[in-house]
């Protein structure tokens, strides 16, 4: 799946990406002003740092994934564009540790393999099951991931933990589950 998701992005110019950003802005618009968190794409994921972006300058206040250890909760803390940000030991890129946590309201997720009942396949650490989950003890949340069409599977195994997205960004547009 991995291999397919990069030749996917390898093979999909900018114009489609800038339809995510349409896609999520046409959908939500009318939550400007909510935190929104994203992640700073790492191997193959799709790139939503243009998304990001856009969406800082829209009025929506975003954050990124943030990981002291593998064995401790995934935060998010603030980002705004133009921020350095440090290396993980996992590898990925994350704000930096004196930015504020935040708990969003709006949650973009890559994804790996999804199925038609919105539940989502991603490296198998739960880092983001285990975050969402307690997200949603305390508010709601909307979960949204960000794939391509060719991604979806006729299931996902998942378990009791696991946590569905309300919705999937792909090239051919919003899809609710």
């Amino acid at each position: 799946m991995r291999e397919k998701r990069q030749l996917l992005c390898e093979q999909t110019d900018q114009d489609v990406f800038d339809r995510y950003t349409l896609c999520f802005l046409s959908a939500f618009s009318h939550l400007r002003g909510s935190e929104v968190s994203g992640y700073w794409p790492f191997g193959s994921e799709v790139d939503v740092k243009p998304m990001l972006e856009r969406l800082a300058g829209e009025g929506f206040r975003c954050s990124l994934p943030y990981m002291n250890s593998e064995e401790d909760p995934m935060l998010f803390r603030r980002w705004i564009p133009g921020d350095s940000l440090d290396k993980a030991d996992f590898g990925f890129e994350q704000p930096k540790i004196n930015r504020a946590v935040i708990a969003p309201d709006i949650c973009l997720v890559p994804v790996l393999g999804f199925d038609k009942s919105g539940h989502r396949l991603g490296y198998g650490r739960g880092c983001y099951d285990r975050a969402i989950g307690g997200l949603r003890e305390d508010q709601d949340v909307i979960v949204i991931g960000i794939g391509f069409d060719a991604l979806q599977l006729e299931n996902v195994m998942w378990d009791h933990w696991d946590q569905k997205m309300d919705y999937i960004i792909t090239e051919s547009g919003l899809m609710k589950f």
